[in-house]
């Protein structure tokens, strides 16, 4: 009895799962090229702020970079 329910309903889960499924992969892969492309800058300044110290200390220009 509940296995023809199962066998009924089972089909057209498998249909909907894949479709979702068929989406949901390229559009996430897609976001997170995106977000990586986005945080790129973000972490780039970050790495030249930070190869950057030892020139501002050597100046002494430690203030004007804390000031903001």
């Amino acid at each position: 009895m509940y296995t023809d329910r199962f066998a009924i309903v089972l089909p057209p889960l498998l249909i909907g799962y894949f479709c979702i499924q068929r989406y949901y992969i390229p559009s996430a892969r897609e976001l997170q090229r995106i977000e990586s492309i986005t945080r790129s800058p973000i972490y780039g300044k970050f790495g030249e702020a930070l190869s950057g110290v030892p020139t501002i200390r050597a100046y002494r220009k430690e203030a004007h970079f804390t000031k903001v």
